[in-house]
């Protein structure tokens, strides 16, 4: 809400429209642009975020391969105690 306030605040000081004048077409600017919009707000924010998850999942898979290969051979004995 404020980025559209803020967006029909720029748009009423270059169009010397009143304000709901502005804000109207500043709405229908925004619904005819939508894609646009969503694409400039919505997927930097979206590849950032799964950027993360695989970047922590990959490092999670690579520590569980490392500390296997080298834990694998140190069994426990009967009583439960490493040797």
């Amino acid at each position: 809400m404020d980025q559209f306030t803020l967006f029909a605040t720029i748009s009423v000081s270059v169009s010397g429209k009143g304000f709901f004048p502005a804000s109207k077409d500043m709405f229908g600017l925004i619904k005819r642009n939508i894609g646009t919009v969503a694409n400039f707000w919505g997927m930097p924010n979206f590849v950032l975020h799964v950027t993360i998850v695989l970047l922590a999942l990959s490092w999670a898979c690579l520590v569980f391969i490392i500390t296997f290969l080298r834990w694998k051979d140190d069994y426990p004995t009967k009583s439960g105690i490493f040797i």
